[in-house]
């Protein structure tokens, strides 16, 4: 009865952890009908592949990834999870597979060893890459997707044997001591160039998933000549009560292949401007900053006495300590993007 019990906690606390992951905000929407940069979601990470050897997310560059988070005694969720990529997967052509990787990160690196992991996804088909590495690794992962995971308990009994297991572990017991997790059940899809393109989860209609997967595929960033605007570590400094302006701090950076210009900035929090300081015979000079212009690769970098976003007028039951802020970056070819930044203590 307690392991019934922990299965309706674990679809629950999943449902709740797709919710939450969906939710992600920092999705930067183009004026096409492209596929936008998520930012904020994801980034190069490290971990062990099933021969046990270091890879990194940069390995796959120049090709689309569909990331997953999951462990091997899930037994439901993580099981058709695999079998709905499995569907996906088996849609694409020969040619489209080449270009397409499938990785399943465990969040449970202590039972799931490389070779352990690598027999389990590669049940659903051998082109599938199981991720494990350390439990710092596997963390870091996790919190640069905004995923999140929760141990429902450290001393369950698995049994091994007489049980649907898609890969029973090499024991001598009938049974083995392990853990069960919740974990949000987000699919990620990455790009070429490694960034967050989409959010999907198994209920995502497979015709739909799919299209998104050769749009990925298929996008020839020569062609497209675009534009593509993402934000890191953006920042609003937490003003004294009484203070009417403050300083947004942080890097604004243009990945695609084409320039574009930043032609308005806006904010709830109050009017916001490209300022820049200047140092001249002595004396600190801040001047208002037009239309700035972001060459391809290039990055405008947001910080004290240089550039920065200054807000004035600002609304201080919105720019308060642990809150955020929306700020709105319109560019001449990526459009109005939109943007969630926190207030932080400088």
């Amino acid at each position: 009865m307690l392991i019934n019990n922990q299965n309706i906690m674990i679809k629950t606390a999943l449902f709740l952890g797709f919710i939450f992951s969906s939710s992600l905000s920092n999705i930067a929407f183009a004026n096409d009908t492209t596929l936008p940069i998520i930012s904020g979601v994801g980034g190069n990470f490290t971990a062990l592949n099933g021969k046990g050897e270091a890879v990194a997310l940069t390995d796959y560059k120049g090709k689309v990834v569909v990331l997953a988070f999951g462990y091997t005694n899930c037994a439901d969720i993580c099981p058709f999870t695999l079998g709905y990529l499995k569907q996906l997967y088996n849609e694409l052509s020969p040619e489209e597979q080449k270009e397409t990787r499938i990785i399943f990160v465990t969040i449970d690196p202590k039972y799931d060893t490389p070779e352990h992991l690598n027999a389990f996804v590669t049940f659903f088909n051998k082109d599938f890459i199981g991720l494990s590495g350390t439990q710092e690794q596997i963390d870091k992962i996790v919190s640069l997707y905004q995923a999140e995971y929760h141990t429902l308990s450290d001393n369950a009994e698995i049994e091994t044997k007489d049980i649907r297991r898609v890969t029973p572990r090499k024991t001598n017991d009938d049974k083995e001591k392990a853990s069960l997790f919740s974990h949000s059940v987000t699919l990620y899809l990455i790009g070429k160039k490694g960034h967050t393109r989409s959010l999907e989860y198994t209920g995502t209609a497979k015709d739909e998933f799919i299209t998104k997967i050769r749009s990925l595929i298929n996008e020839n960033t020569l062609a497209n000549n675009k534009a593509e605007i993402i934000t890191e570590q953006l920042r609003v400094i937490l003003p004294p009560s009484v203070a009417n302006s403050t300083s947004i701090y942080g890097i604004i950076k243009n990945t695609g292949n084409a320039p574009d210009t930043l032609i308005n900035i806006s904010s709830n929090a109050g009017m916001v401007m490209l300022h820049k300081t200047d140092i001249k015979q002595g004396m600190a000079q801040m001047n208002h900053v037009g239309e700035f212009v972001l060459d391809a690769g290039q990055s405008l970098l947001l910080k004290p006495m240089s550039y920065h976003l200054m807000i004035m007028n600002i609304d201080h039951q919105i720019i308060k300590k642990d809150a955020e802020i929306t700020l709105f970056l319109e560019f001449k070819k990526a459009g109005k993007l939109k943007f969630k930044v926190p207030v932080v203590e400088k």
